[in-house]
């Protein structure tokens, strides 16, 4: 059964990975057990139809003979895919089974046949190809018929007329009208260009707190409940600072974080970095001054630590991918569960990111990675974007999100029954998949990277101290609004 959004499962228990759950992992890496849109179901066949049509259907797919033989008559439209991931990561390859999954059942059935060879561990790149080589075939005029990418790259492919719009694409494919509602609002807005889905979200993922068990109760520090804020964190994390040292990260750490993660703890007092209508840059605000002067006071009071030696572009590394038992909490991402455990590290749980006391907005920011389909022949191009459409269904979804530890991109994916089983003997996986309707991205700008990454840089002046926080902000605010200006005049 499926759970809306208002219904939550208990709260997570032990903090150990149940066997039943690598059990329903393994299970799922097998053949298909749920059907797809479309797949042919058993029920007589009906009449015979003409030569290359469906005949009339006893049930769901079936065709009559003649159209059958019609349709085996026709070679299979190619499209040829790339993407972002090598096969070697787990989203990589768990997207490659997917798409075999999909040459399997509903590729026969709509005539088409996805060629997977530029994306295996045979291919050149191993199967991960950046955007920079695929800017290169696209100016070669050879481009792949379909590419999944980061989502914040999918404009820049799109204003340059090298991708088409979904909405012009499927416009005529009744499934496409309902999947588009489903979908996140959140991650459908990023994926849009001047009212127009140019990136099709495909998979998505999101950060929380992970917290040592054992770490806790050795300290007779309570476990976080639901709702908790930053006050209740800051008690807790207290409880594990350890006396001034040469080398901090010799003690126990309260909490491992790195400064990209600022947007939990500024959207969580109620401002986002940017207005609703995507014209203003708000990050010259009161609100994100507070979180600024906040995790400098974390940082003298060595619950959190800057780590030159190890990364000089974010801070902190990330421990506890690193199974050690010194760390109390570390704000991390769902994609992190598979390293996590691969490494055998302690027992731990997950929590939503500490609210803030005011604002109280519960915020879980997503990652994650769109479909693009070039313009080639229409013919091709509508097979790709067929094969894309069913990528971001459920079913599909869920197909991917088992295998990779990957969180819903739309309100059925979050539903569906065989996430939910799977869900139910693993708590830890439920802990973010529960947070995947207060997610946000940033919207669709093709100036995305400028922007984020020049806010991302002041955030790490003000914490290295090198620049004051209201400076830093300022400075910040100025030069990303030209930025967006920019985009803005362009969408014009």
């Amino acid at each position: 059964m499926g759970y809306g959004l208002g219904k939550r499962i208990t709260r997570r228990n032990s903090g150990v990975l149940l066997a039943g759950a690598a059990a329903a992992v393994l299970a799922a890496c097998g053949e298909p057990t749920v059907r797809y849109v479309g797949q042919p179901q058993a029920g007589p066949a009906g009449p015979a139809g003409p030569a290359g049509a469906k005949g009339e259907t006893g049930a769901q797919g079936a065709t009559g003979a003649q159209g059958a033989a019609g349709a085996a008559a026709k070679a299979p439209v190619p499209v040829v895919f790339y993407q972002g991931l090598p096969e070697s990561h787990p989203s990589g390859a768990a997207r490659l089974r997917t798409l075999e999954i999909y040459n399997e059942t509903m590729g026969p059935e709509q005539g088409i046949y996805v060629d997977l060879s530029n994306s295996t561990a045979s291919a050149p790149n191993k199967g991960g190809n950046n955007v920079t080589k695929i800017k290169t075939l696209v100016a070669a005029g050879t481009p792949p018929d379909m590419y999944v990418l980061g989502y914040t790259s999918a404009l820049e492919f799109y204003v340059t007329g090298a991708t088409m719009d979904f909405d012009q694409e499927l416009r005529a494919e009744p499934r496409w009208a309902a999947q588009r509602a489903d979908i996140f609002p959140h991650l459908l807005e990023s994926s849009m260009w001047t009212g127009k889905v140019v990136g099709m979200p495909v998979s998505t993922n999101n950060v929380a707190f992970i917290y040592n068990v054992g770490l806790l109760q050795q300290h007779a520090v309570e476990a976080p409940k639901e709702d908790w804020t930053l006050d209740d964190f800051e008690a807790k994390a207290e409880k594990f600072v350890t006396p001034a040292r040469e080398n901090p990260l010799e003690g126990l750490i309260p909490l491992s974080m790195g400064w990209y993660f600022y947007l939990d703890f500024v959207r969580s007092t109620g401002k986002n970095p940017i207005s609703d209508d995507a014209t203003k840059m708000q990050v010259d605000t009161a609100e994100f001054l507070e979180t600024m002067t906040l995790w400098l006071r974390w940082l003298d009071n060595r619950i959190i630590f800057d780590h030159p030696a190890e990364n000089q572009t974010w801070g902190v590394r990330e421990e506890y991918r690193h199974a050690k038992n010194n760390v109390a909490f570390e704000h991390q991402g769902v994609y992190r569960i598979p390293t996590i455990r691969q490494q055998e590290a302690p027992p731990f749980e997950v929590v939503h990111v500490p609210l803030h006391p005011v604002g109280k907005v519960k915020s879980a920011i997503n990652g994650g990675w769109n479909s693009v389909v070039f313009k080639t022949t229409p013919e091709r191009q509508q097979a790709a974007s067929q094969v894309t459409l069913w990528l971001s269904e459920p079913d599909a979804q869920v197909e991917h999100m088992i295998r990779a530890i990957t969180i819903p991109i739309s309100q059925k994916g979050l539903d569906h029954p065989k996430l939910r089983e799977t869900l139910s003997q693993d708590p830890q996986f439920l802990g973010f998949v529960d947070l995947a309707p207060y997610g946000w991205r940033w919207p669709g700008l093709p100036s995305h990277s400028k922007i984020t990454g020049r806010i991302g840089q002041a955030v790490k002046d003000i914490m290295t101290k090198k620049v004051a926080p209201k400076a830093g902000l300022e400075s910040a605010q100025r030069e990303t609004q030209v930025m967006l200006d920019d985009d803005i005049r362009m969408m014009q």
